[in-house]
């Protein structure tokens, strides 16, 4: 039963592994997509830290005529 406990962790690092491999490429891609724009964007920033594509740091200027507007919202 030890054997297919371990067996069992195996695939699950591997499939962990190729989704973070995946979603480090969507995340890369996205980025690309952000830094590249043709078109500016207005009250929106974002870009992944120095030492890890999984944390983000964003602002988010709140949209004019709502009761958003004057605000910065950071995530």
């Amino acid at each position: 039963m030890r054997g297919r406990q371990t067996n069992t962790a195996l695939m699950r690092t591997a499939f962990v592994g190729r989704e973070r491999t995946n979603a480090a490429r969507r995340l890369q891609r996205d980025y690309a997509e952000l830094i590249n724009a043709t078109e500016p964007l207005v009250g929106v920033s974002a870009k992944p830290t120095s030492d890890d594509m999984f944390t983000w740091h964003g602002n988010l200027q709140g949209p004019a005529g709502t009761k958003w507007a004057k605000g910065v919202f950071h995530f």
